[in-house]
């Protein structure tokens, strides 16, 4: 935008990009379009919570137990960030706080309220930093967050992914505002929300390096001298660092890996850009195909970094720190032996921000640019309702389906089941045996001594590796998203045929396999 053609002048070496939004909003009211833009914000932001109400119903799966079990094994609030059986990724320390304050309940719904509740804000606080850009943009970057099913997902699970994308926005917001008018309101309000994010997950720290790294831009770049530009970041970020340091070094770096399964980088970028941009998935996937959709996204990122400087804006910084070079550091500097595309959710949600300011530019650029971002709009919204049609029908698993069908066709009222796995697949069955029938028991027999899970009283795990007597059923799990399916399987002396399969999709859930003894 012009700003001697709106009747503003400004020199970009010293405005920043707020600063000449706000001029820009007082010279000419009209451009602003406040009126037109909440109806369209609030439409879109009950567009999401119908979206996503659905997925609440979906199973609580492995990862939301065992933060669940974690958090019900404290005694008090302040275990949750010292107990030395809670130091595990796992712990999510915002949500495990929810967990422990809403206790042991017969439904899951109320446990991913607070994601369902962020997730929904998340939308809204997208639009709003739209909006700072122009009013087209305001609404693609709202409707891009309504409608990315990697969003829904995470949005509607019982963990911290989905908080920790809205205090980064929220974040962003405080900043854009202390940046036109500096104070220690909005100071605070990015120090709180840099807090929260952190102790939703501590991948927040992708967003909160890019803040950092655009303070020391400014510091060097915008101001009038070193020291202003060094007090003016110490400012902003002295609270936030200094907790961000201290959560580090007592709750994260002793923590230790729930583990996972082997991973491939080439697999985790395009899984996760298929499942935000509603991209058809690959498997398996090529090597090339990840180099492309890397490619597109620096294409993407270069040319909205371009136009925010020729904006006059320096937040660029924030966006190519947040969604490349952050992750880029995860993968070659600390090669974490265990990664999935769920960790990378933030800077991705910062990627569909900078694709709403792209589409907001292709909407008022000519006819045909127009008919261009409608096209990509169209091709979005079809590609996430097919992941989340997909989705709903599978959901993160079957695992109250299968406990219902063991009860259901077990004559005896003791079922006995062997399980492939010590710990994952007995966690599942501790939360769900709860709802057997009365009188009927779970004996479960681990191929190894099973990791202590919180039994209930009427499920006893055992192991052992010989054969047993009156073992009708064995569950085998997967976390493959095309698993092998044999017909039948030998298992602890005695043969046993597949009964049923119990599917899931997306990033989150477990296969189920469960076989039955052949007579």
């Amino acid at each position: 935008m012009d700003g001697h053609r709106r009747g503003v002048r400004y020199n970009r070496g010293s405005v920043d990009a707020q600063s000449l939004h706000e001029a820009i909003m007082e010279s000419d009211p009209q451009s602003w379009n406040r009126g037109r833009f909440w109806p369209w914000a609030l439409a879109i932001t009950l567009a999401a919570a119908l979206l996503r109400w659905p997925a609440m119903s979906t199973a609580f799966w492995l990862d939301e137990i065992w933060s669940w079990e974690m958090a019900r094994s404290v005694a008090s609030l302040g275990e949750i960030f010292t107990a030395d059986l809670l130091r595990l990724d796992n712990n999510h320390h915002l949500s495990s706080v929810w967990l422990y304050l809403l206790g042991d309940r017969e439904g899951w719904l109320g446990y991913r309220f607070l994601a369902f509740s962020t997730g929904v804000l998340s939308v809204l606080a997208a639009a709003w930093i739209g909006r700072l850009h122009s009013l087209w943009a305001g609404i693609a970057s709202g409707g891009l967050f309504a409608g990315s099913f990697f969003l829904i997902v995470y949005s509607t699970e019982a963990r911290g992914y989905g908080p920790a994308v809205c205090f980064a926005l929220c974040a962003l917001l405080a900043l854009h505002r202390y940046t036109a008018r500096p104070s220690l309101l909005w100071a605070a309000l990015f120090w709180w929300c840099v807090v929260l994010g952190l102790l939703s997950h501590f991948s927040f720290a992708h967003f909160y390096l890019g803040t950092m790294a655009w303070s020391a831009y400014r510091a060097f770049r915008r101001s009038e001298s070193l020291r202003e530009g060094l007090t003016a970041s110490g400012r902003l970020h002295a609270v936030p660092a200094t907790f961000a340091l201290v959560m580090y070094a007592v709750m994260i770096r002793p923590a230790g890996i729930g583990g996972g399964d082997a991973w491939q980088w080439h697999q985790i970028v395009v899984d996760a850009l298929a499942w935000t941009l509603g991209a058809p998935l690959t498997d398996p996937t090529p090597l090339a195909t990840a180099v492309l959709a890397l490619t597109a996204v620096l294409l993407v990122l270069a040319w909205d970094a371009r136009m925010l400087h020729r904006e006059g804006s320096d937040q660029w910084v924030i966006y190519v720190m947040t969604v490349f070079v952050s992750p880029a550091l995860i993968w070659v500097v600390l090669q974490p032996a265990v990664l999935y595309p769920r960790y990378f959710l933030l800077p991705l949600a910062l990627l569909l921000l900078v694709l709403g300011r792209c589409l907001g530019r292709l909407a008022v650029s000519g006819r045909w640019h127009a008919v261009a971002a409608a096209t990509l709009a169209a091709i979005f919204v079809v590609g996430n309702a097919r992941h989340l049609t997909t989705f709903l029908d599978h959901g993160r698993g079957g695992y109250p389906q299968a406990l219902q069908d063991l009860a259901t066709e077990s004559e005896s009222d003791e079922i006995h089941v062997g399980v492939d796995h010590p710990f994952r697949t007995p966690l599942v069955l501790s939360f769900y045996c709860r709802g057997l029938p009365a009188g009927k028991q779970l004996m479960v027999w681990s191929p190894a001594p099973p990791v202590p899970v919180a039994v209930p009283d009427r499920l006893t795990i055992r192991h052992g590796s010989g054969p047993k007597e009156g073992l009708d059923w064995i569950l085998l799990h997967s976390n493959e998203r095309h698993p092998p399916q044999p017909i039948g399987v030998e298992a602890l002396g005695h043969t046993f045929r597949l009964y049923r399969q119990y599917p899931y999709y997306g990033p989150s859930g477990t296969h189920w396999f469960l076989y039955r003894r052949a007579r």
